[in-house]
C-alpha cells in the first residue's frame, strides 16, 4: 500500500522525541513484572507498532480494541479520551483515533495496533493495560520511512521499516533490541540498496544543506538531485535552497552490502558564513503525515450575509434535500454522522459559523479529514476513512454512502487538505436561506 501526501505542510517546529515514555506507570524496578516499552512508532497511517522488553500477558491484545489515542499538541501521558471526545471544535488540533484491532508480534514481545488514520501532524498519548500495570505514552510523526531492496538476478525482495533517524546507526540504536534492528543488521550486510524518505522541517529563507555518509549515495532534496562526491574517505552533497518553513522532501539512496555500519549526517547553514548545526531528527516528519488545511482568507463576510434570519426557516432549510445538511451532521438530536455534530455552534459569532459553511475547507476538524482510496484493479473512492477490524477499512462519502475495502487491495491512501463537504451552498440554496440556516444554528432550543 502506498500513502501519498498533499504539497502543503505542518508550519510547526517542535523538539520532541518519537516516543516519550512517563508516568508512575513506569516506576519499573528489580521483579517487576509489567513489560516495558522499548519503542513505539506509526508505521503507516492505520498502524502503530510497539515493541516490548519481555512477552506481555495474552489479554493485552482484546484489552486494547475500542480504545482511544488521544491527540493534540497539549496532549501528555495519560490524556485519553472517551468516545465522547472525538474532536475538540474549539481547539482543531485535538481529537481521537479509535483502536480497532490489536495483533500480537513476535512471540507477545510486540503489538500492532490497527486504527482509524493518524489525521495530523502532532502529539498522540497511548495508554496500554499491561499487567499488573498500565504503561502510559506518547508519540508523534516524526520519523523516516526505510525501504530495503536486495539486488540478486533471480528475483528481488524488499523490508520496510519505520526509523527515527536518517542515520541507520544513529536509528539503530535508538531502537535497541528490538526485532527490526536484528532484521535491518541482515539486510545490510547483502547487495542491496535503502531507500530512506522523510520531510524536514527547515528554518524558514536561504539555507544550505549538507548531507555527508560513509557510503556513495544519492540524494534528492525539494524535487531536486543533489550533487554528491568523494571526499577522502567520505561522500558528501550540497544543495542550496530558498526554504518557505514549511517541510521539504528529502530522499536518500545508498547502496548496501558491507559490514561497516553506514552512516548519514544531515547539516543546514543559513548563509554562507554562518556554521553548519545538525539537522536533529525531531525535525523529520514521515512523508505521508497528513498536512493542515490553507489558512482561512482574512477577509470577513459581509454582515449582510448573515446578520437576522429566521430559526424557523433555517430548521426547514438544515432538513432539505437542496442544503443536505441532516445528511452528514447531527443537530438537536436528528441527522447523519459523516461530518462533525453541529450543537457546539450554539451561541457562536454569526460570522464564525456563516464562514465555516460557506468555505469549510478553511477549518477541517483532524477527525475529518478525507482521503482518497485507489485500488489495485483502478477503483476510486473519496471520503472520510475508518479502520474495520485487522484487514478493512470503509469510506463514508458525502452521501453519507459508506464503501468498504480489504487493506491488501489498496493501491494509495492519500490525505486532502479540501473537506468533502462541498462550496457554494449560499449560491445553491440563496441569501435568505444561508441567514436562516446560521441563525438556526446559533439559537438556543425553545425550553420545553
Amino acid at each position: 500500500m502506498r500513502f501519498a501526501v498533499p504539497g502543503h505542510r505542518s508550519r510547526r517546529l517542535r523538539s520532541l522525541p518519537m516516543c516519550i515514555i512517563a508516568g508512575a506507570a513506569l516506576s519499573i524496578g528489580a521483579g517487576d513484572p509489567t513489560p516495558k516499552v522499548i519503542a513505539v512508532r506509526p508505521t503507516n497511517p492505520l498502524e502503530v507498532r510497539i515493541d516490548f522488553d519481555r512477552p506481555f500477558d495474552p489479554g493485552l491484545p482484546a484489552r486494547m480494541v475500542g480504545r482511544f489515542i488521544a491527540f493534540g499538541d497539549s496532549v501528555v501521558p495519560g490524556s485519553e479520551p472517551s468516545s465522547s471526545a472525538l474532536s475538540d471544535p474549539k481547539d482543531p488540533t485535538r481529537g481521537a483515533i479509535r483502536i480497532a484491532a490489536a495483533i500480537p508480534l513476535d512471540d507477545d514481545r510486540a503489538l500492532r495496533l490497527v486504527t482509524d488514520p493518524h489525521p495530523i501532524d502532532t502529539r498522540y498519548s497511548l495508554r496500554i493495560p499491561t499487567e499488573p500495570k498500565s504503561v502510559d505514552l506518547v508519540y508523534d510523526l516524526s520519523g523516516v520511512e526505510v525501504v530495503w531492496e536486495e539486488e540478486v538476478p533471480d528475483e528481488a525482495t524488499s523490508r520496510r521499516f519505520v526509523w527515527p533517524s536518517l542515520d541507520p546507526r544513529a536509528a539503530m540504536e535508538r531502537l535497541g533490541a528490538i526485532p527490526e534492528t536484528a532484521e535491518y543488521a541482515a539486510c545490510a550486510t547483502k547487495p542491496g540498496r535503502l531507500t530512506l524518505s522523510t520531510m524536514a522541517r527547515l528554518p524558514k529563507g536561504r539555507l544550505t544543506v549538507l548531507l555527508r555518509s560513509n557510503r556513495p549515495f544519492e540524494a534528492v532534496l525539494f524535487n531536486e538531485p543533489v550533487e554528491v562526491a568523494a571526499e577522502g574517505k567520505r561522500w558528501s552533497g550540497r544543495a542550496t535552497i530558498e526554504s518557505s518553513g514549511e517541510p521539504i522532501d528529502l530522499t536518500l539512496r545508498i547502496q548496501t552490502g558491507t559490514t561497516e555500519p553506514i552512516e548519514v549526517e544531515t547539516l543546514a547553514a543559513t548563509s554562507p558564513n554562518s556554521s553548519e548545526t545538525k539537522v536533529e531528527s525531531s525535525r523529520l516528519i514521515l512523508p505521508w503525515a497528513p498536512s493542515p488545511p490553507p489558512p482561512a482568507s482574512a477577509s470577513r463576510p459581509v454582515a449582510a450575509l448573515y446578520e437576522g434570519g429566521d430559526p424557523t426557516s433555517g430548521a426547514k432549510v438544515f432538513r432539505s434535500d437542496a442544503a443536505k445538511c441532516a445528511t452528514c451532521h447531527v443537530y438537536r438530536g436528528e441527522g447523519g454522522k459523516v461530518g462533525p455534530a453541529l450543537d457546539e455552534l450554539v451561541g457562536r459569532e454569526r460570522s464564525w459559523v456563516y464562514r465555516q459553511v460557506a468555505e469549510p475547507s478553511a477549518t477541517i476538524q483532524p477527525r475529518y479529514v478525507p482521503y482518497t482510496v485507489v485500488t489495485k484493479d483502478g477503483r476510486v473512492a473519496q471520503g472520510i476513512v475508518h479502520a474495520i477490524g485487522a484487514d478493512r477499512i470503509s469510506v463514508v462519502d458525502t452521501e453519507a454512502k459508506s464503501t468498504e475495502f480489504r487493506r491488501e487491495e489498496i493501491e494509495e491512501l492519500r490525505p486532502s487538505s479540501t473537506s468533502i463537504m462541498p462550496v457554494g451552498l449560499t449560491g445553491a440554496i440563496g441569501e435568505q436561506a444561508m441567514r436562516d440556516l446560521v441563525a438556526y444554528l446559533v439559537t438556543p432550543p425553545a425550553a420545553k
